[in-house]
This record gives structure tokens, sequence and C-alpha cells, in this order.
């Protein structure tokens, strides 16, 4: 539209300002002209209902510009339908108008949500613990859940060493839920768009039962896509009690030895660290995850030894819904 018509804003063309603004700017012209339009119809009590298409408003324009961009193409009179990759502009919008448009090996489908199942609880949570701060999740071809923040370092860095590539290469994301309860509006969010999921669990009584419960209340009520640990365990537990407590014992002095000021405090450290009994390791980690989780994750990586097995089970899972060696 810019090309055809000179545009000046407080005596300042238009044409001095970027790729963005100018586009902007183009669509408040539209917005005016549409206004104008109705007015006149109105005027003449003639009957008028445009249908706009937009593709990618979001073009040059910086995340804060793209949230405003969403409320004034929404106060366009008419319908609007928006081609999106902005997580700002999914992001503010209401769930109900959403629909997401998914190309798969038996075609294409169109996932939207449907509100009226839920209640208001139900709904606040979707939008509290999933859309307000995780946008992004619209465009993603995989996510894996799980609950702790062990796993939310360690498996972006193991995933790598399975398949050789890093998880936005795979274009997986990991999401951390905070809780072994909070499974459910994130499950409800993926289901509703065709988002393939798999939930990374713990195994503890607790667990086990609160996962199975929410996995029941989704629509699918598809136990496969949880990969739980061994009886009994957390993520920490699991390497412990599996075979991995030397990449335990090496994340925990590197961990210490890491605080000392030279070498003889070191040397102090060392012969303490060494008293301590493998069956302890847990006891003393598990206080610690925040610290220790990037180290156990870089030793898990550069293990002579494999993947621990359900890991390994988890990354299969991937595999066989990626395919990535056909995606090269």
């Amino acid at each position: 539209m810019n090309k055809g018509v000179k545009i000046n804003y407080s005596q300042f063309s238009m044409e001095y300002h970027g790729m963005g603004t100018r586009s902007w700017s183009s669509l408040l012209i539209l917005k005016a002209f549409i206004l104008q339009n109705m007015n006149l119809a109105d005027a003449s009590q003639v009957a008028y209902y445009p249908i706009i298409a937009i593709e990618e408003p979001e073009s040059h324009l910086h995340p804060n510009a793209q949230k405003k961009l969403y409320s004034q193409i929404n106060n366009i009179v008419g319908q609007k339908i928006v081609a999106t990759h902005s997580s700002y502009i999914a992001g503010s919008a209401k769930l109900n108008e959403i629909r997401s448009i998914c190309k798969s090996a038996t075609g294409t489908t169109v996932g939207k949500f449907n509100e009226t199942v839920l209640d208001d609880e139900d709904i606040r949570k979707i939008y509290r613990q999933v859309i307000n701060t995780r946008g992004e999740l619209f465009f993603s071809k995989l996510v894996i859940l799980f609950e702790g923040e062990t796993e939310e370092q360690a498996l972006p860095i193991t995933i790598e060493r399975y398949f050789g590539k890093s998880s936005i290469e795979l274009g997986v994301d990991f999401i951390g839920v905070g809780g072994s309860g909070n499974y459910l509006p994130f499950i409800r969010f993926f289901e509703a768009f065709n988002i393939p999921y798999l939930i990374f669990s713990d195994n503890e009584p607790d667990a086990h039962s609160k996962v199975e419960k929410q996995i029941q209340k989704s629509i699918l009520k598809d136990i496969g896509k949880v990969i739980f640990l061994n009886d009994e365990n957390d993520f920490e537990k699991e390497l412990c009690n599996n075979g991995y407590i030397d990449e335990v014992k090496k994340a925990y002095y590197s961990l210490e030895l890491s605080k000392c000021r030279n070498d003889q405090h070191k040397t102090a450290k060392k012969a303490e660290l060494d008293l301590i009994q493998d069956e302890d390791y847990y006891s003393i980690i598990v206080n610690l995850k925040t610290q220790f989780a990037p180290l156990i994750a870089y030793e898990l990586s550069e293990s002579a030894k494999d993947l621990p097995e359900k890991m390994i089970e988890l990354f299969d899972k991937v595999k066989a819904i990626l395919n990535p060696e056909s995606n090269d």
C-alpha cells in the first residue's frame, strides 16, 4: 500500500522508517479505510461486513509491538483471519479464536480448543501455566514434560548425545511443570491443538497415581505417552540406584571442588569427599538440584556408559514421533 501512497506523520515521511513501522502504518491505514467504509454503509443503510486476511503481520516488529498489533487487528471491523508464526500474537489471542493447522503423513488437521467442556478454573490454569509464559508451544514439533529441575537441564544435553543434534534442531521443547499434579493443563492444550507430547515422570507411588489420574481426564487417555522411572524412584534416585553412582560422584566432586580457594583447600576437600559412602549420595544431591543438575547432565553426556534405560526409552519414543533421519 505504501508503494503507491506517500504517508507523512508530523511532517516526517514514512519512507524514512523501517520495514516494520511501514508495515504497521499500512495496517492502520487499512483499519481507518474499513472504518470509513462502514460509516458510509451505515449512512446509506447498506449491509457491510468485511473479511480481512492478514499474513504474518509481525514481520520486522519487536515483541511488544507485536502484542500491541494484535489488539489493533482485533479492533478492526469484521472477521479477521491472521496467519502468524508469532508466539506473542498467538499468546495474546483467546483460546477459542485460535486454529492450529498441522500437516502430517495422512493429511492436514485443524486443531481448536473447546472451552465449553471445561470449567472456569480449568481454563484459568491453561492461560496461567501454559499460554501466558510459553506462547512458543503453539509451534512445537514435540514437547517433553517432566517434574523436576534436574531433568530440565539434563534432558536437553543428553538428547543431543542420543541424536547427534540439539533439541533446537530437532524442534523439541522441554517443559518443567513444577509438580506431578500439574500436567493436565498442558495435556489439554496439546491435545486440542494436535501438538505431540510425552511425559517423563517420577515413579513414587503418589506421583504415579497423580499422573495416571490426569491422563484419564484427557481426551486421548493414552498412558503410553508417559515414561515412568523405575519403581519408587525420582530422577536422582534413578541414577544412584541404577548404575550411575560414579557419574553422580564425579558431578558432586566437581561441584564441591569448584568452591575451594586453593590447591591445599582442594586436597583437604577431596579427602573429605572420599569418606562419603555410595548409599549416602542420594540424600546429599536431592537437596542440591539447581547446582547439581548441569554437572550431572555433563557427566551423563561424557560417560562411556549408555544413557540410563529410561532416557533411552524416552528418546526412542521421540525418534518414533519425529523420525529425524528422514528429515535431514
